[in-house]
């Protein structure tokens, strides 16, 4: 009987934790749609700025960056900044796990899970990454991230030691998401006008 009430208390609990994700991507997508590309680079130009002047990415040597989709903050213009200056890897899958895979001027892109753009000749690379920085859905006050629902990003951080900035639109960060037992805490997030450490 116990186990049974467990179980249905469980069941409440992801299905609250589900609507209220539900409900965060349906304002978030509300927000993005309306911001022009203009706003767009803005927006990364102030969070990125913000960025490159702290010590973590000054003495960074390997940093980990997503190739932005449509809906993100571009992060583009950053990697091609920095290509030449510090050790830039993307996140690529294999096996459902994330391998970061060198980015360089000659790098073959391709699209592939979830849309997202590639390196798909350099090696995969297992050393350090000083330096993670990641999108998100939505972000909150207490440093979580809600991502699209998978975890890779989560699995990958369980795994590996590395410094974690999400970055984001203002419009992204919430007084609080929901999180399940495998969300891994980042160390800051990054809006145009806010820092949350």
């Amino acid at each position: 009987m116990n186990l049974i009430r467990f179980l249905l208390s469980l069941f409440k609990s992801r299905s609250k934790i589900d609507d209220e994700k539900k409900f965060i991507l349906h304002e978030v997508r509300n927000q993005q749609r309306d911001l022009s590309i203009e706003e767009m680079e803005f927006a990364a130009n102030s969070v990125f700025n913000t960025l490159e002047n702290l010590p973590q990415f000054i003495n960074a040597k390997t940093i980990m960056v997503y190739w932005s989709l449509p809906e993100e903050l571009p992060s583009q213009n950053f990697i091609e900044k920095w290509k030449n200056e510090k050790k830039i890897f993307l996140p690529t899958m294999h096996n459902d796990k994330i391998v970061p895979r060198y980015y360089s001027s000659d790098a073959v892109m391709m699209q592939r899970e979830l849309g997202v753009w590639q390196p798909v000749l350099t090696k995969s690379y297992r050393g350090k990454i000083d330096l993670s920085i990641v999108p998100g859905v939505a972000f909150d006050m207490n440093r979580n991230r809600l991502s699209r629902g998978r975890g890779h990003y989560d699995i990958f951080f369980r795994k590996n030691k590395t410094y974690k900035i999400g970055v984001g639109f203002d419009f992204q960060l919430f007084r609080t998401v929901p999180i399940g037992w495998v969300n891994k805490q980042l160390d800051m997030i990054i809006t145009p006008s806010k820092t949350v450490k």
